[in-house]
């Protein structure tokens, strides 16, 4: 267990954050067979943060002006004739707040059930909470931030939970020169996320700050929003070896993510592996004395990619004002919804080559891989005359091959000191297989199906 506490100041004035985090770890043995672990991360920051445009108002103040002048009023750029007027910094620095504080809660529960020597059970539960505010106030007597507003307050809430749960059955025999591993489980995620966001001006006096909107007459930002998500994933995976000379893996994920359309939440991504350690076997011992480790692997597996936003296979409404005849409505946000939005997927096929001389003092690995990604998520821009600006698609694939290679040397390896040096070598090429569409430019870039990605297009 431990506690800690940091106050660190920040270069600009009045600036600083502060925070305190506490940690305890703690196990026990409740019975022969049930182990029980437990950990909880608490903590929170509160910070005072500066004007995001500090930096250049102090670059720019005219040095022959002061501070303050002798009956204590700030000085102003605008103060010099023809100059820009801009608020003095100082005076920005010590009045204009920006808080923002932040908690937060990890907790994590993991029971180990031994059912026999060599099968047991895990089950965790882990869930983090966090609260995040940011509490605003420009005052009426700064220039250019809360003068014409007579006072401007704003404050920010943002709530996030999210919890997984994972249960697994492994079993781990060994009998003879075999050993035999497999796990197997499932797992459930659920995270989600709520903001609340409210401004006020027109404060009759400063005195209130961000501690009382209701003083300020007018509204000026009031808004909410709620966003969740989930995933679902079953599991196993099997490796097997033979003396530790013959290697065999294989494995296989079933994953559900509520970010696609109903009909495609699922994905299926299995693999394969196998290796081969050379340098043990009989015909290979001549070698000893310089080979102390040689192997040579192969797999190939296919991976998955729901990283897109939340709600994207949805067409997501939100309100407007003067949309009907200047009266504020319901409306379809800028993005059209793809019920058919799935999973895009990776297929990779690696073979390399590990080995290691004098007992690691070289080292050497070499891989040659073709890596094939298809159904790439990307916006696709639609019409205008559709009353959409872009729609989240599955849209083309792109296939990556190459060769990567690394020495590692170690010279000097002694009690006191350690010298070593490493060598890498990489070539990659990278191809448009497919579009799903015509070639096009973005920007300065050509897309194009058969060319590589990121090429750069303009005139000679």
């Amino acid at each position: 267990a431990n506690v800690s506490y940091k106050d660190n100041q920040g270069i600009m004035l009045e600036t600083y954050k502060r925070q305190l985090n506490a940690f305890i770890n703690v196990g026990w043995d409740l019975k022969e067979w049930f182990h029980l672990q437990a950990m909880l991360n608490v903590g929170s920051s509160n910070a005072r943060n500066s004007e995001n445009a500090i930096s250049r108002y102090t670059l720019e103040a005219l040095p022959f002006l002061p501070v303050q002048y002798e009956d204590g009023t700030y000085s102003r750029k605008g103060d010099y004739p023809g100059a820009e007027d801009t608020e003095n910094p100082v005076r920005i620095l010590k009045e204009r707040k920006n808080i923002d504080k932040n908690q937060y809660t990890l907790a994590n529960v993991i029971g180990t059930f031994k059912i026999t020597s060599w099968l047991k059970l895990t089950t965790s539960f882990s869930r983090q909470d966090g609260s995040y505010i940011n509490s605003s106030y420009n005052p009426s007597t700064l220039f250019g931030y809360g003068d014409t507003q007579k006072g401007k307050a704003e404050k920010a809430h943002r709530n996030t939970m999210s919890w997984t749960n994972e249960d697994y059955l492994t079993f781990d025999k060994s009998w003879n020169k075999h050993n035999l591993n497999v796990v197997a489980g499932a797992s459930w995620y659920y995270s989600k996320t709520e903001k609340s966001e409210l401004g006020a001006e027109n404060f009759f006096d400063d005195y209130f700050e961000y501690n009382n909107m209701g003083v300020g007459t007018v509204r000026s930002k009031v808004g909410s929003d709620y966003t969740d998500n989930k995933m679902n994933s079953y599991y196993a995976r099997i490796n097997y070896n033979f003396d530790n000379r013959y290697l065999l893996g294989a494995s296989f994920r079933e994953d559900g993510s509520s970010r696609f359309g109903k009909n495609n939440r699922w994905g299926s991504f299995p693999s394969v592996s196998a290796a081969w350690r050379v340098s043990d076997e009989p015909f290979m011992r001549w070698a000893n004395n310089i080979l102390t480790d040689a192997k040579i692997r192969a797999s190939y597996g296919i991976t998955g990619n729901d990283k897109i936003g939340r709600y994207e296979s949805q067409t997501v409404y939100t309100a407007g004002s003067q949309y009907y005849n200047s009266v504020g409505g319901i409306v379809p946000a800028s993005k059209y919804g793809n019920p058919d939005l799935k999973w895009e997927q990776t297929k990779q096929t690696n073979i390399g080559v590990d080995l290691s001389f004098l007992n690691g003092r070289i080292m050497f690995v070499a891989d040659y891989y073709i890596k094939k990604t298809s159904d790439l998520l990307s916006d696709y821009n639609l019409p205008s005359t559709t009353g959409y600006d872009k729609m989240r698609v599955n849209l083309a694939s792109i296939e990556n091959k190459g060769v990567e290679l690394s020495l590692t040397a170690t010279p000097v390896r002694t009690r006191d000191f350690n010298w070593s040096t490493t060598v890498n070598w990489w070539k990659n090429d990278n191809k448009i297989l497919d579009l799903a569409r015509e070639d096009y430019i973005n920007s300065a870039w050509l897309i194009a199906a058969g060319k590589p990605a990121g090429l750069f297009y303009g005139y000679k």
